[in-house]
């Protein structure tokens, strides 16, 4: 005969087998609602609830008075519960002593006197928060901005740098070309100078191109374009010839009444004396010969070149000397110098003095501002400019 034992060994027992039966229901209810399709949209029975089925997590919202899953967010994958159940001792039979002589067998069901509870034991897992997807499209769009904004700006730092190197390049270039064409210019320029100096060099008894400069230093202004009695060009003394940076001025000579080509008896010396181109040295020999000062004794006494042989020029020779200095065509004695042009700078715009004797209180004079020859008294003040022959 079994022996039970006493109503707490049994409502022990029954605990025993209860709470296996409990936890085979809740894992058979999860496992079906594990089992049960979650999508969005899906009915579900209570609110908040949250399932994770196939990588994202699903929560129960209410939508228009149903439950229903909601669109669900990606999680990382978590481990399912284990279940874990404590192993229950297995009764024991114990014999019970009776008084009669020949004892019958008792079967004694002896328990524990603790019996453990079956336990489920799940071990915890976090689960992540669910992710806002607006934000993380909010977060990726700021990022996407700022590395176009990155390499808009290197692109712009790229082409600015590259603009300066090609601003400098072009301003290297263009200083290079500039420097190079006014180098060509300045070379140019002193071959047109040596070719014009060249031009301009003067060969006595050959060739003297006017401007040249004359044996005697002075620059010469009339070419006759042969050999002539009295030689064949006119140079006339340099600016400062006297010293001074103006020409000097005197009276023509310091004698007066007196005719000094009526004193000539010798026809042939007579002749060399006039208005003619040519004539301007023996017309000086004679005013040096009757006049202690003067125009013609100022004239004399320059040397310029080594040569003693300066003098006033005569009428026509001034003519000719004041239409060179005023850039107008020289050659034909019989066409006056104008005030065209431009007066030649160490020249003044008034009268100078020429050899050529009029009478015996007169002689002739030319104003170089309005250019044509007068005579005048000997005595009036105008200014020196000495010419010679060769």
């Amino acid at each position: 005969m079994l022996s039970i034992g006493s109503g707490a060994e049994v409502n022990g027992m029954k605990r025993v087998f209860a709470y296996p039966m409990v936890l085979l229901l809740t894992l058979s209810v999860n496992a079906t609602q594990a089992q049960a399709v979650v999508k969005p949209g899906a009915r579900c029975v209570k609110v908040n609830v949250k399932q994770v089925y196939k990588g994202k997590m699903y929560t129960c919202i209410k939508s228009e008075g149903k439950l229903v899953w909601s669109k669900g967010v990606v999680v990382t994958s978590m481990p399912s519960p284990t279940q874990t159940v404590a192993p229950t001792a297995a009764p024991t039979l114990t014999p019970i002593a009776t008084s009669t002589a020949t004892p019958k067998p008792t079967t004694s069901i002896a328990t524990s006197s603790t019996t453990p509870k079956p336990t489920t034991s799940i071990s915890p897992t976090t689960i992540p928060s669910p992710t806002n997807p607006f934000a993380d499209a909010a977060a990726k769009a700021a990022a996407d901005k700022a590395a176009a904004d990155t390499a808009a700006k290197a692109a712009a730092d790229k082409a600015a740098a590259d603009a300066a190197a090609k601003a400098a390049a072009d301003k290297a270039a263009a200083d290079a070309a500039a420097k190079a064409a006014a180098d060509k210019a300045a070379a140019d320029a002193a071959a047109k100078a040596v070719a014009e100096a060249a031009a301009r060099i003067c060969i006595p008894n050959s060739k003297c191109p006017l401007g040249s400069t004359g044996p005697g230093g002075g620059i010469v202004f009339y070419d006759a374009g042969a050999q002539q009695s009295w030689g064949r060009y006119l140079e006339f003394a340099p600016d400062g010839w006297s010293g001074s940076d103006r020409d000097p001025q005197s009276f023509w000579c310091n004698t007066i009444n007196v005719d000094f080509s009526a004193l000539i008896n010798n026809d042939l010396l007579r002749a060399t004396l006039g208005v003619e181109i040519g004539k301007g040295k023996a017309n000086t020999d004679l005013m040096v010969a009757f006049c202690k000062s003067g125009a013609g004794v100022l004239a004399r006494a320059y040397s310029g070149g080594g040569k003693s042989d300066w003098n006033l020029p005569s009428r026509y020779e001034l003519n000719e000397l004041c239409k060179y200095i005023r850039s107008q065509a020289v050659g034909k004695s019989d066409v006056g110098c104008n005030e065209k042009g431009t007066l030649r700078k160490g020249f003044a715009g008034f009268y100078y003095w020429s050899s050529t004797e009029t009478n015996a209180n007169n002689a002739w004079a030319q104003p170089l501002d309005y250019a044509f020859s007068l005579n005048y008294l000997k005595s009036n003040i105008f200014y020196i400019r000495p010419t010679r022959a060769f």
